[in-house]
């Protein structure tokens, strides 16, 4: 992995933990989408965003969801993560 796609990895790992856990909200999701503009911007694709985006939610939940927040959480994870994809959305209309 490059060491532009690890720094990425880093901010989109932050970014999602602001938003699930700090209730950072709008400027979270406007963070996803900068995030998204940057990855498609170093050349990468939805599947290796969907890919960070996995590794992230699995490094901020490792722990710290409660049972009855899970829905919750996933939901606005989910947010998070078709924020983060509008860049490549927009790339492909």
């Amino acid at each position: 992995m490059s060491d532009a796609v690890q720094e990425l990895r880093g901010h989109y790992q932050s970014a999602l933990q602001d938003y699930l856990l700090s209730g950072a909200g709008e400027a979270a999701l406007q963070r996803a989408y900068e995030l998204g503009r940057r990855a498609l911007a170093e050349g990468l694709g939805a599947l290796e965003m969907a890919a960070l985006y996995h590794q992230a939610l699995v490094s901020v939940l490792a722990g710290v969801l409660v049972p009855q927040d899970g829905a919750r959480t996933v939901r606005a994870a989910e947010n998070f993560l078709m924020e983060s994809l509008s860049a490549f959305e927009m790339t492909h209309r």
